[in-house]
Formats: structure tokens, sequence, C-alpha cells
């Protein structure tokens, strides 16, 4: 996705302004979902920290989001995708640590991650 999105940054001229068009779609989507009283009455269950937690989660992609945007703007594609891969680590790490329970961590699983990384750190070099 990122030589389309390059192309797009270079014809709109701001990341920002490509950050925020990105999130059009899924917020209208997001909205159209909360219209339905069933998705309001599991919102209003959750508890503030759960709250809190999706949004900084929110936040927190936004960033990642403008940032990746911006980094196309500046730098070639064949260098900024293969050092985005490495961010498959982190959803594994917090997950181990949080959702044990949840996620199936199978060796399977890992060692597919592992090399992902692995093949993404070898194209950047």
């Amino acid at each position: 996705s990122g030589i389309p999105i390059k192309l797009a940054m270079a014809e709109i001229g701001s990341s920002l302004a490509g950050a925020f068009v990105s999130f059009i779609p899924p917020s209208i989507i997001m909205a159209g979902l909360l219209l339905r009283r069933q998705q309001q009455e599991e919102l209003a269950k959750l508890s503030r920290s759960s709250l809190t937690f999706l949004v900084i989660s929110g936040l927190l992609t936004s960033i990642s989001q403008l940032s990746r945007y911006t980094a196309l703007v500046y730098s070639p594609v064949s260098l900024v995708q293969p050092r985005l891969s490495p961010n498959v680590l982190f959803p594994l790490f917090f997950s181990f640590l949080l959702n044990r329970q949840i996620e199936v961590f199978t060796m399977k699983v890992i060692t597919g991650i592992v090399i992902t990384v692995i093949g993404s750190v070898l194209l950047s070099l």
C-alpha cells in the first residue's frame, strides 16, 4: 500500500491531509455502527479504564499513520515499507503479556512473525 499512498501524498501535498482523508471512511462506518442501539448499550457497559485504553489506542494509531504518511512524503517507498514490517512484534509482545488466555501463540505463528521481521531487516540493508 506504500506506493498508492506515496502517489496520493504527492497529489495532495500534505501528510496531515492524507491521514485525515484516510480516516474518513472508517469514521463513517464506526458512526453508522454506533447509531445501532445494541452498539450503544455495549459501549455504555465498558468501564472507564477500558474507554481510556480505547481512546489512547485511537490516538496512537492516528499518530502512527501520520508518521507513516510523513515518512512516505520524504523518503522512497523502498526504504519506508521494510522498516514498518517489525511493527508486527509489538502486538505479539503485548498480546503475550496481556491476552494470553485469548490469543493463540503456536510455534507456527511465532516463527512466521520472526521470519517476516528478519526478511524486512534483510531487505532494508
